[in-house]
């Protein structure tokens, strides 16, 4: 191996790595939007649940959120 492939090879190893670094801040940050409590749900009871978690971190009103979830607030109830 000569100095030329030698320094070829350091430049692979270092953009490599970078690469590495990469690719785990994207799986990173997949796994943290994967636990949106805002994802799409289907059920009532999920629904329910919801909009539990989100009046009770006071995001915003018991009235709101049902409307955006689109769940009867007696129905919540």
């Amino acid at each position: 191996m000569d100095l030329a492939e030698a320094r070829r090879l350091k430049e692979f190893e270092k953009e490599n790595l970078e690469l590495k670094k990469i690719l785990a801040e994207a799986m990173l940050e997949n796994r943290n939007t994967q636990k949106d409590p805002f994802k799409k749900v289907l059920r009532p009871t999920q629904k329910r649940q919801t909009i539990e978690h989100v009046v009770g971190q006071r995001w915003c009103s018991e009235r709101r959120a049902c409307r955006y979830l689109g769940l009867h607030r007696s129905t919540f109830r």
